[in-house]
Parts: structure tokens; sequence; C-alpha cells
């Protein structure tokens, strides 16, 4: 009888602790975020930047816009119209990559500035974050005056209000300004990938630069 009322107790203890969630995880998913945006930083290299008047279309000598470097990808609605526009969605994305990462990171600044109350609130809560992995992995014992923190807020209750705080400001802080800078920066550069001419950028290239190794079909 002693023997099942220990096991007992274990199984709840296990189910306990598998309820709370644990730094281990947490560092998990950074690790992870980590290994992805390696892999976005080799793909987004300064030598692939394309020069601005490529990127706006506009000539050499007198830098004002080519009339022919923003066109429709099809005269005509057929069957073709659809793999045309992916086909030059395709070669624009490809080729400038680099520019429009920049073109999303300058509306996001720009944002950003224009919703300095969001700005605060994500500095408060990214010192929250760090103040709570500090102590957590340094053990860092928590007291004000006799009160053991420690004891009446435990590690796993105070990661949960963190994570439930951070919802709360994702949610009414940061949710608005992240819809703008997605709906700007998907604007300009679907409009851009989708009207500039792949052939006018190739023909505008010098010849010692790299070009666009495959055009649309007409």
């Amino acid at each position: 009888m002693s023997t099942t009322s220990v096991s007992t107790g274990n199984d709840d203890h296990l189910e306990e602790d598998n309820s709370h969630p644990r730094i281990n995880e947490i560092d998990f998913i950074r690790s992870c975020m980590i290994s992805v945006s390696s892999k976005l930083v080799e793909k987004i290299r300064l030598e692939t930047l394309r020069p601005l008047p490529m990127f706006l279309g506009m000539t050499d000598p007198t830098f004002c816009f080519d009339p022919v470097a923003f066109t429709p990808p099809a005269k005509k609605c057929d069957k073709s119209t659809m793999e045309k526009i992916f086909a030059r969605l395709s070669l624009n994305f490809s080729f400038f990559l680099v520019n429009y990462v920049l073109v999303f990171m300058g509306v996001a600044v720009v944002v950003s500035l224009m919703h300095l109350h969001m700005l605060f609130a994500l500095a408060m809560l990214i010192s929250f974050w760090w103040f709570h992995f500090q102590t957590v992995k340094s053990n860092i014992p928590l007291k004000i005056g006799s009160i053991d923190i420690d004891k009446t807020i435990p590690v796993h209750v105070r990661t949960w209000g963190l994570i439930i705080i951070s919802a709360l400001v994702s949610i009414i802080y940061c949710l608005l300004p992240f819809l703008c800078i997605l709906g700007i920066s998907a604007l300009l550069i679907f409009s851009h990938a989708l009207l500039r001419d792949p052939k006018n950028v190739e023909s505008s290239m010098p010849k010692d630069s790299d070009v666009i190794n495959s055009s649309e079909s007409v």
C-alpha cells in the first residue's frame, strides 16, 4: 500500500512539472529561431544589392525614369497570363531580394517611429524577459526585505506571467503597427515585382555585371 502511494505522488509531481514551461524548451525555440535567421542571412548579402537606378528603372546618364521599365506582365488575358505573372514575380524576387528586404526594413523603421508607445512597451518587455532569464540562469535569489519572491511567485508562474503580458503587449501595442508594416511593404514590393520588366533590367545592366539568366516567355 505504501509503494502505491509513493508512486502516485511521484506521478502527480511529474504531471505538475510537465505543465510548467521549462527554460530548456525556451532555449530550444530560441536556437531554432537563430538557425532560421542564419540561413536567411546566407541568402541576403550586400554583394547582391542592386543599384538604386536599376531598382527604380532610371536611365544612367540623366537619372530619369525609363518609360518601359515598368510594364504589365501580359498584354492580354489568356491561359498563359498566370504563368507569366508567376514567372515575373519569381525572377524579380530572386534578383531584387536584398532591395526588397531594405524596403521592408525602411517601412518598419518609419512606421515604428510613428508609434513610439509600441517601442516603449517593447523595450520594457525585453528588459523584463532579460531580467527573468538572468535570474533563472544564474540562480539569483529574489528577495524584497523578508519576502522571498522565489517561494511566493515560483519561476513557472513568472514565466507564464511574462508570456501573458507579451501576448497582451503584442495585441494592444504591436498588432496595428505590424499590420501597417506588412500591408505597406507588401503593396510596394509586390507592385514593383509585378511591374518591373526583367528584360529592361537585363538590357540596362553593364556587360561585366551578373545578368538575369532567364527571361519571360512572350
